[in-house]
């Protein structure tokens, strides 16, 4: 087991390097900094003095080798464009994403769960194709486009909700829409599938077999048996939390870290770029690790197997 965690962790480590690695050298070659944010007609004296002060100047793998050695301090750079540190900058934005991302990730599961358990329940049936012809729309719609309709619809044709901004809890509804729309449609499509091979088993028919009414099936053995492949999608839509919001917060003026992110590529402020593609990484990262122990709560023949192939 402690050779398996090591590997789990050198894995880790090796995935966010790699991730750092591809942004740093990408983020330098698609642009000048500098030029991205004086005006066109800065002299050349003072971009060379910006670039001098910001490293720019240096030798592109020294700048690589500094930035590293800064991040294993907890240093991850100046904001260009905010003249702060850009752990600061991006950290102010996270509570507005883990509000946004969080609740959607809670309507969608729930949703996706009902969803799922109701339409394997009704296998074949009408209902079963109504609720997946939705689960399937929902998991097909763009963002971008769901975003739009929704606020033709709801705030300028019905003038029922704000388009933009962040002010109440009003502002929060067409975002947690759009962003749990396709992630419900996919937890219940996961659902159905894996609820419809549990109930297939012999050991379900069996239980049925004895008369224990449906809904304790249903929680008691079926459920639990295919709660595997679901948290397996679950855990990437968790991983996705922080950056997956990218389109729905700049539709909607949503001031989150998705939002920073396509604004700080535009002026190329490479300090609070990397730091939010570090942090998304992590976040993806950390996902999987929970995956793994939920694994081993879920169905703990896991965890035997893995002793078994490390002996």
């Amino acid at each position: 087991m402690l050779r398996l965690a090591s590997v789990k962790w050198l894995r880790a480590i090796l995935t966010l390097l790699i991730c750092v690695t591809i942004v740093f050298f990408v983020l330098r070659i698609s642009g000048d900094p500098a030029q991205a944010l004086l005006p066109d007609d800065t002299p050349a004296e003072i971009l060379a003095e910006y670039r001098r002060r910001w490293g720019l100047d240096l030798p592109l793998w020294e700048q690589y080798l500094r930035y590293l050695a800064a991040v294993v301090r907890g240093d991850f750079g100046i904001s260009f464009a905010d003249g702060r540190p850009a752990w600061e900058v991006v950290m102010e934005k996270i509570p507005n994403t883990l509000l946004l991302g969080g609740l959607s990730l809670a309507v969608a599961i729930a949703s996706g769960l009902v969803a799922g358990v109701t339409a394997a329940r009704h296998h074949g049936r009408r209902l079963d194709r109504f609720v997946m012809g939705f689960a399937v729309l929902g998991y097909s719609l763009p963002n971008f486009f769901l975003a739009i309709m929704l606020i033709l619809v709801f705030a300028l044709q019905m003038r029922l909700l704000p388009s933009a901004g962040s002010q109440t809890w009003a502002h929060l509804v067409m975002p947690v829409l759009t962003l749990s729309a396709a992630t419900a449609g996919k937890v219940a499509r996961f659902t159905r599938t894996s609820m419809l091979e549990v109930l297939g088993l012999p050991f379900v028919r069996a239980v049925r077999g004895k008369g224990v009414p449906p809904v304790a099936v249903l929680m008691r053995h079926a459920i639990p048996n295919a709660a595997i492949p679901i948290v397996t999608m679950l855990g990437f839509e968790l991983g996705l939390v922080i950056g997956g919001a990218v389109v729905t917060e700049t539709v909607f003026a949503w001031p989150g870290v998705g939002r920073l992110l396509v604004v700080s590529v535009g002026q190329r402020d490479l300090a609070v770029v990397q730091t939010i593609i570090l942090l998304i990484a992590a976040t993806m990262v950390a996902s999987n690790l929970l995956v793994d122990i939920a694994y081993g709560w879920l169905d703990p023949r896991v965890n035997a197997s893995r002793v078994q192939k490390e002996a």
